[in-house]
């Protein structure tokens, strides 16, 4: 009996010891992700100074709600088109509209560099390997469609994240994945089949009445994300639907299909 605890006490301290070796190469390889985060920051920045859609989508309408005027009537600011994005969106990030458009512009720009690091990091299922770390990020951050992201302050990045955010969190803390699934229905077109898909989990983790709860956790968290609206402009709905048939026809929808039939008058 007393042979046997020498052994014990050498594999407790081989386990302590594995576990701060493990510890420490977590938060070596969180220190690259923070170091290339810098780094594309700094390299990208330049490809982000027009950055229309955000100008026209978010900015605009937050910098209208900061003044206590309608977030969806940006017309004196001048934008190319009305703005598009839900209310979640605009109340979420109002604090935007307390800057410059140039400064605001700039901690947009962070969030979406931050955002896609976070999409990295729950997406890669082993980060123990640095050059995985470093080659991933790479391509991700120089992926062609990610600078076009970039470059136009678009939002699908965030809204990709917080779809992942509530798909991981849709079991066990279903108010948490509310939140970010209605955060991640500010543009419909991203979030509808994830909020198809988080039906279909609920109903199978507890059939039709989780599915209802769920939902009205989802329709309570939009109503408090949207909460800034209400508060600095009440009668924003009318000036918001005016916004969305305004876009129906200015704009055509990058599609594949829509893009061979203007470019090309084919389909």
């Amino acid at each position: 009996m007393h042979s046997l605890l020498p052994e014990k006490c050498s594999m407790i301290r081989i386990m302590q010891i594995d576990n701060s070796t493990s510890a420490l190469h977590n938060r070596f390889r969180l220190l690259i992700l923070i170091l290339l985060m810098v780094f594309m920051f700094l390299v990208l920045r330049s490809a982000a100074r027009s950055q229309t859609d955000f100008y026209n989508n978010l900015w605009a309408p937050t910098r209208m709600l900061v003044q206590g005027e309608s977030p969806y009537d940006t017309k004196t600011l001048q934008p190319e088109l009305p703005a598009l994005w839900l209310p979640m969106a605009v109340g979420l990030f109002s604090f935007l509209g307390f800057f410059e458009f140039e400064t605001a512009q700039q901690i947009w720009f962070l969030l979406n560099i931050v955002g896609l690091a976070g999409l990295l990091y729950l997406s890669f299922s082993d980060w123990r390997s640095i050059p995985i770390l470093l080659t991933g990020t790479l391509l991700a951050y120089f992926f062609p469609p990610v600078i076009q992201h970039l470059a136009l302050g678009q939002i699908s990045i965030v809204l990709a994240l917080s779809l992942l955010m509530a798909a991981r969190f849709a079991a066990t803390q279903p108010w948490l994945s509310a939140f970010f699934l209605a955060l991640g229905m500010a543009k419909p077109q991203i979030g509808f089949l994830v909020l198809l898909g988080l039906s279909l989990h609920q109903f199978w983790l507890g059939g039709f009445q989780r599915v209802f709860r769920y939902g009205v956790q989802t329709f309570l968290a939009a109503l408090v994300l949207s909460l800034p609206l209400f508060i600095a402009y009440l009668n924003w709905i009318p000036d918001w639907l005016a916004s969305l048939q305004a876009n129906t026809s200015e704009w055509i929808h990058p599609s594949i299909l829509s893009q061979l039939e203007h470019g090309m008058g084919v389909w």
